[in-house]
Formats: C-alpha cells, sequence, structure tokens
C-alpha cells in the first residue's frame, strides 16, 4: 500500500524554555539541569560524554560544538562548522571513538554549506557529511572525511544519528530525502545510494566483510537495514547486543523497531504493522536472502516524533528498571517507557488496548509515559554513573535518584567514583574516596545483574583509592565484551558506575 507522503519536520526556530516542569512518573527519581552556568545551548541536536561530567554538545543551526564541563557551558565553541540547515539539515550527529581515551576520536554528521558559512537556502549545499575529528583537549582538529552522503532533494528526512555499537562498528542513520529508489522499495526505482538506511562502517568508513549484502557489490556494502524512512534514535540492548531503532512515519505511525541484519522497515510501501496494510508485503524490494521484513515491535498511530532510544541502568535506578526500555518523543516532550518480553527481543504489553502493539490514541499511550514536560527532545543517553541524561529544546537535564543521606558532615562520593579508561580492553582503574575509615566492597555485574567479581573486600583508611580491574570474572576467566557496573560499598554509602568491556 502507498502511504500518501507529508513531510514532518523535526525542527524549531527558538530555544525557550519549557512551559511545564519536567517530571518523571517514579518518586524515587528526580530531575536535575545539567547545565548550570554559562547560558544556554541553541537549537541543541544531540550530544557525547567525553570525560567524568564533561560532555560535547551541538548546535544544529549554527553548526557549532559545545562544551559543558561540571554543568558550566563553555564560552568558546571547540568547533564551527559552515553548515546548511534549511528545514532538517545542519549538525546533527555525534559519536565518540570506543578507544577515545586514547585516540581522541569524535565522529560528526554534518551538512556542508557550498558557501563557507551558515545558510539555510536550499541549493547552498554540498552533501551530508561524516568526518572524524581529533579531540586535543581544548578543540575538535584534523579532520578525515569519513563518508560522503547524499543530500539532495531533501532538504529534510537526512537523519544523522550515530551510534558505536559493541561490535567496535559505527552505525549511522540516514532518511529518504524524498527518493523513491530501490531502497524506499521501488523494485523498479534508481539504484540503491545510500538513503533509507541504517550504515554499519569501520571507524576509517569501510565496509565490513560480514555485512548482510556485501555480496551485492559497493552500493550496498555497508548497508545493515534499509527501507527507513526517516530516523534521529538507536541503541544497543546491553544485555543481548541487539539494535533498538526508531522511525518517524508520516501523517500516521511512528515506530519502535528491533533491528537485525538485513532489516528491511517497509518504506515507502509500509508504516505501522502488516495487520493495517491491505496489501500486505509482497510489494517490498527484497534483493537477497539476506533482506528481510519484520513489525515494528510498537508503533503511535499518531506520530510522536520518536527522537532517543535508551536502556535504563537497573544497577542505578533500581531492579524494576530491569529489561525497561525508554524512547523519547519530540512532539510532547515525553519519554515512555516499556518493558522487554523475557527473551528481550519484543515488548511484553499487558493493556487491552496495547495487545495489538499499536497506541492508537492519547488514552491508549498515557500508561506508558514515564516522564513529561521536556519540550522536544532530541537526544538521551545513560551516562557512565548510570544516570539518564536527556538533551530537548527546552533545555539540557540529568535523570537520577533522589540523593541518600550520608555521613554527617561527609560529601556524598558519587562525583569522587570513576574508573578509567572507560570503554576499556585489558583493564582499567577504578577510583573513589572513603570519607571515613571502613570496609570498602567492591562488586563486578554483568548487564542482567549478575554478580561476576568481588574486585575487592578489605578495610581502607580515609582518602583516595585507586583498585585496579582486569576484565575477569572471580575465576579467572575473560568475561565477554559488553556494559558492566561495578558497585562501591563502603564509609558514606554505596555508589554505581558503567564500565564498558571491549573485545
Amino acid at each position: 500500500m502507498r502511504i500518501a507522503f507529508v513531510a514532518v519536520v523535526a525542527t524549531v526556530t527558538l530555544a525557550a524554555a519549557p512551559a511545564a516542569a519536567q517530571t518523571v512518573a517514579d518518586p524515587a527519581l528526580t530531575v536535575r539541569p545539567v547545565v548550570t552556568s554559562g547560558g544556554i545551548l541553541w537549537h541543541p541536536s544531540s550530544f557525547a560524554f567525553i570525560g567524568p561530567n564533561e560532555q560535547l554538545v551541538l548546535e544544529k543551526e549554527y553548526g557549532h560544538v559545545r562544551r559543558i564541563i561540571y554543568g558550566a557551558l563553555q564560552p568558546e565553541t571547540v568547533l564551527d562548522l559552515p553548515v546548511n540547515v534549511a528545514s532538517e539539515r545542519g549538525l546533527v550527529g555525534i559519536a565518540v571513538h570506543p578507544e577515545f581515551d586514547s585516540n581522541g576520536y569524535v565522529y560528526l554528521y554534518w551538512t556542508e554549506s557550498s558557501t563557507g558559512q551558515d545558510t539555510d537556502v536550499v541549493s547552498e549545499v554540498v552533501a551530508n557529511r561524516v568526518t572524524r575529528y581529533t579531540w586535543n583537549g581544548y578543540v575538535l582538529e584534523s579532520p578525515v572525511e569519513i563518508l560522503r552522503l547524499p543530500v539532495t532533494p531533501g532538504p529534510n528526512h537526512d537523519g544523522g544519528y550515530m551510534v558505536f555499537g559493541p561490535d567496535g562498528k559505527l552505525y549511522v542513520q540516514t532518511g529518504d530525502l524524498n527518493r523513491n529508489g530501490k531502497l524506499q522499495n521501488y523494485p523498479n526505482g534508481p539504484s540503491p545510494d545510500s538513503t533509507s538506511v541504517i550504515l554499519r562502517v569501520n571507524d576509517d568508513g569501510s565496509a565490513p566483510p560480514d555485512n548482510p549484502f556485501v555480496t551485492l557489490g559497493s552500493s550496498m556494502s555497508a548497508t545493515f537495514a534499509y527501507g527507513i524512512r526517516n530516523q534521529f534514535g538507536m541503541a544497543f540492548d546491553p544485555v543481548t547486543q541487539r539494535l533498538w531503532q526508531t522511525e518517524n512515519g508520516p501523517v500516521s505511525y511512528d515506530e519502535l523497531n528491533a533491528v537485525e541484519p538485513g532489516f528491511n522497515s517497509g518504506w515507502e510501501q509500509l508504516m505501522g504493522p502488516d495487520a493495517r496494510d491491505p496489501q500486505g508485503v509482497g510489494d517490498l524490494w527484497l534483493p537477497s536472502p539476506a533482506a528481510h521484513y519484520s513489525d515494528p515491535e510498537f508503533s503511535w498511530l499518531s506520530p510522536i516524533c520518536a527522537t532517543a532510544v535508551a536502556f535504563p541502568d537497573a544497577g542505578r535506578f533500581g531492579a524494576a528498571y530491569a529489561g525497561s526500555v525508554l524512547v523519547a518523543g519530540c512532539n510532547g516532550g515525553r519519554i515512555f517507557r516499556f518493558q522487554l518480553n523475557p527473551a528481550r527481543d519484543g515488548l511484553a504489553l499487558m493493556e487491552p488496548g496495547l495487545l495489538d502493539l499499536v497506541a492508537d490514541n492519547e488514552a491508549e499511550m498515557a500508561g506508558l509515559v514515564w516522564a513529561s514536560g521536556f519540550y522536544g527532545i532530541t537526544d538521551m543517553k545513560v551516562g557512565a554513573e548510570g544516570d539518564l541524561y536527556v538533551l530537548s529544546w527546552g533545555g539540557f537535564f540529568r535523570i537520577q535518584p533522589v540523593p541518600a543521606s550520608t555521613s554527617a558532615g561527609h560529601p556524598a562520593p558519587e562525583a569522587l567514583l570513576a574508573n578509567a579508561p572507560n570503554p576499556f580492553a585489558a583493564r582499567t582503574s577504578i577510583r573513589f574516596s572513603t570519607p571515613d575509615a571502613g570496609r570498602v566492597t567492591i562488586d563486578v555485574f554483568d548487564a542482567a545483574g549478575r554478580n561476576v567479581r568481588t574486585v575487592l573486600d578489605a578495610v581502607l583508611p580515609e582518602g583516595a583509592h585507586e583498585i585496579e580491574w582486569d576484565g575477569r570474572d572471580a575465576e579467572g576467566r575473560a568475561l565477554s565484551a559488553g556494559i558492566y557496573h561495578y558497585r562501591v560499598s563502603g564509609p558514606g554509602g554505596a555508589q554505581t558506575r558503567r564500565a564498558v568491556l571491549l573485545h
């Protein structure tokens, strides 16, 4: 079934504070601003962590990369790019290399202006680019082109969100740019051109040999998934390492998808579940046995402008969040919470109105709303300490547990707990401070919450300490790559942090 095309533009022209306060349904959690001094962010589109309490944030309309240090927005930009900002173009995506601590690599997705300066004239454009920069501690320098991507006709549906996967590969989202080719499920249309896809590339932009469509030639060698209208968010399940992604519909059906290699999401012939498409999936382009269609895991009949996906840290937020997935909506500034099924390949929905995996109206989706009042959410990520960071047109926020009481007269140890390097390949140092002498234990848990090792159990004096963990379990066996949590318990309370173990 051909769906009528209607552009849904997810941009705004102002950065005012939201009218309503930011709230979260869980009384054990609270919302706090990340930026506490130094000004405001204009048209923020995405962000990345580059250190404890330090982030880089993109300003879409100005091509600026801004730096935040301990809540202070720095006055100087660390990079200023000449961007075309017509519609959804601009500076829209950022990803930090898994080995950033050693190589300083930061990847940006941006739309290059042909004038050498910022412009909103649709025709003054060169390309959508993925460029690798090197962080020298103060600015981004030494640009290297990783990918040169289509930009016309557009100017909307550019995609741009990027993330490094647990396999060390860079995943890049693009939109359809209003094209009607094979990748948009027109079997007789123009050849593949890297629109409507999720690309999976090595850190230098080359295509890995195990990509699903490498046998089809260079035009498809970097393609991991296709048939996607437009997309602003994706994240990997820390337990299964499965990729989850959001897709924006036209006048109907935003989607949450579980993405396997070769996934065809169905656009432009299909949005929402196949059961609501009288024509079926026979009109989709399936170029090889690796290609396959599967229904979305959830759909919103009225688009919420779905953006970021995140898996909350149960070690930080509590056991009730094990198996949860969060989805942000730009329209309305809300965050929806879902529970995964036991296999973590779909959702466990019990409400009668949601058994068809579609929210048909506001009443059906009301019970899914977990947080609200964020006014246009553009990005959302879990920090190293397990807190949830939410970037929106209304500000930059941090959802965290309500602070517990600590030893009288002593500061909470939270800001003093960190590990470096993180991510790490062979070993990492866990650094912490104890406000009083006493017994301290450090336990390591895997992403499913299983205790895999007690790294330390000893009486320590007051002060700063550093303990090394070699990425092995209690039996001395090397653990598989993935996300782990370490919990430091002792005088002053307990704190938990994340550690990403690479292959």
